[in-house]
């Protein structure tokens, strides 16, 4: 018997805005992305404490993140906002992808 992992495109914004709720692991960074059911997200690294990143919302296959864009000191802080496409591939895991450049994220328990 062979099993397989069926490669799927999102299951619909509404039930995937459930589904990513949670602490994600990326396979490219030691930090984790962290979503939350207010349209929050956050980044933790180690031990450290979640700091809050932006919004995110999922539409159309897509994931959007906001985040603050900072060029230094003394410099206006402009918002801006990712588009990633985005695959579910079961409940633990999900596939973003922008331009070419995947990135494999596990859920954390």
């Amino acid at each position: 018997m062979v099993a397989t992992a069926a490669l799927a495109p999102a299951g619909g914004a509404k039930a995937d805005s459930k589904r990513i709720l949670g602490k994600w692991l990326s396979s490219r960074h030691g930090a984790a992305s962290i979503f939350h059911a207010d349209g929050s997200w956050g980044v933790q690294r180690d031990l450290d404490r979640e700091t809050i990143q932006g919004r995110w919302w999922i539409k159309d296959n897509k994931l959007f993140l906001t985040y603050p864009e900072d060029n230094g000191v003394g410099t206006p802080i402009h918002i801006r906002t990712a588009e990633y496409a985005i695959t579910f591939e079961g409940d633990d895991r999900l596939i973003t992808e922008m331009q070419g450049y995947k990135e494999i994220y596990e859920r954390f328990h």
